[in-house]
């Protein structure tokens, strides 16, 4: 089960994404407040957020929200963690 360029994969799959995970959590004012934090900790080590944005926009959702992120790939991530717990999955 997963999502793919932003798009459910099949029919029903998000129905089933939501029956597991809930609603999900907005991109919100204070989500986009973090989302200076995560950038510049990206911007810190040298990477380009430019080439992260949909990753760095999780992160910061997650950081608005007290929330960890479950990732089939966690170097997506790397920096982050002393903001964000990130779990392999």
């Amino acid at each position: 089960m997963g999502v793919r360029s932003g798009h459910v994969n099949s029919p029903g799959r998000l129905a089933r994404l939501k029956r597991t995970f809930g609603e999900g959590l907005p991109f919100d004012d204070a989500a986009a407040v973090a989302y200076g934090t995560v950038t510049q900790l990206v911007v810190a080590l040298g990477r380009k957020p430019r080439a992260r944005v949909v990753d760095l926009m999780i992160a910061a959702t997650a950081l608005a929200h007290g929330a960890g992120i479950i990732t089939r790939n966690p170097a997506d991530f790397a920096g982050l963690e002393s903001v964000v717990k990130v779990i392999a999955a």
